[in-house]
């Protein structure tokens, strides 16, 4: 029993040594490719050192980190440029969906006796926009008479202008809504 023991010991170890022996001879295999095979980069010709991490671009080249950081801003900036391109487009196409207006405009007096047709319209998604007042006597000041030489002859002073009858005071409401 004891020399089965032995064997089986045995066995095991010379199994951990062929490991440990091939795990040795494998990282130096790896180490001397690394140091005499020339890793050089595509896109600059840079001969990568022992100790430089090389990148690899999508298909499947070995760059240089310079060149990888350089690709990675450029495709960076072009999705952004992208990004900012489609927000543009979205926009504009917003803006001129949303600048469709239909127009009405109402001839009513103001009152109580308007607010169910002002409500009609509010309802059908008019919106009110401005309420002006027509026909009252609202007029833009006149300009005052330029100052004359006394040389010149005297001019009768204008008469003044006899009242007129107010038209009746009626109100506009403007309204809008999308089409």
């Amino acid at each position: 029993m004891m020399q089965k023991r032995k064997i089986l010991i045995n066995a095991i170890m010379s199994i951990l040594q062929v490991l440990v022996i091939s795990s040795v001879l494998f990282i130096l295999y790896r180490f001397l490719l690394i140091l005499y095979m020339p890793r050089i980069c595509k896109n600059c010709q840079k001969k990568l050192g022992i100790f430089e991490a090389p990148e690899v671009n999508e298909q499947g080249d070995i760059i240089c980190k310079a060149c990888s950081d350089k690709m990675k801003a450029e495709q960076e900036q072009a999705q952004k440029q992208k990004e900012d391109e489609d927000y543009r487009v979205n926009l504009a196409k917003a803006l001129a969906k949303n600048s469709q207006w239909e127009y009405k405009i109402l001839n009513a007096g103001l009152g109580p006796e308007n607010e169910e047709q002002l409500n009609k319209l509010g309802a059908e998604g008019w919106q009110l926009v401005s309420v002006l007042s027509a026909g009252s006597n609202n007029s833009a000041p006149q300009p005052a008479p330029a100052q004359q030489n006394p040389e010149q002859t005297q001019q009768p002073p204008p008469q003044p202008q006899e009242p007129t009858q107010p038209a009746p005071a009626t109100t506009v409401y403007i309204f809008k809504r999308k089409l």
